[in-house]
């Protein structure tokens, strides 16, 4: 949480610099992007945060893969200039680079710089049920443990058996 915290507020500290040269050259300062994970499995939902300049504008974010297409969505900065977005499906597997820009009435920002991430392919994926390779390793270590046990609950008994049957005999 305080390095959360920390991280927050030199972008914020970043962000007020940059809005006092961009208001001496007459611009708007672009959005800066605080978290966007670089390596997402193909079954987790993308997301991505920052910060602007002016609290409650328009933030437009661009999403572009690696084959050229590109997407755009536009949000809404809340009261402390902090904005998010979520993104309603799961992205398919590829490189991927996002950017964002500022609007205040008609006027734009220059576009932030860009953030690039990879959506990997997970283990097992039918229809919209997808299965990560974690999942995968921990139901089979948790077989493989039953496993163990039942043998190890049947060689006991059979030890003890057998030691019954020879101090019988």
């Amino acid at each position: 949480m305080p390095a959360k915290l920390l991280t927050l507020g030199l972008a914020l500290l970043s962000l007020s610099l940059s809005l006092a040269n961009a208001f001496e050259q007459g611009t708007i300062a672009p959005p800066l992007i605080t978290s966007v994970r670089k390596d997402l499995g193909n079954n987790e939902i993308w997301h991505i945060g920052g910060a602007v300049s002016v609290p409650g504008a328009e933030v437009i974010l661009y999403l572009q893969s690696e084959n050229g297409n590109a997407l755009s969505f536009n949000l809404k900065a809340d009261s402390n200039g902090e904005w998010f977005y979520k993104h309603d499906s799961f992205l398919k597997e590829g490189s991927y680079k996002s950017w964002a820009q500022l609007k205040v009435g008609k006027e734009f920002s220059l576009p932030s710089p860009e953030v690039s991430f990879k959506v990997v392919h997970t283990a097992l994926s039918i229809g919209a049920f997808r299965i990560s390779y974690s999942t995968i390793y921990l139901a089979s270590a948790a077989i493989l443990l039953f496993a163990l046990t039942i043998l190890s609950i049947f060689g006991f008994y059979h030890y003890r058996k057998d030691r019954r049957e020879k101090a019988g005999v």
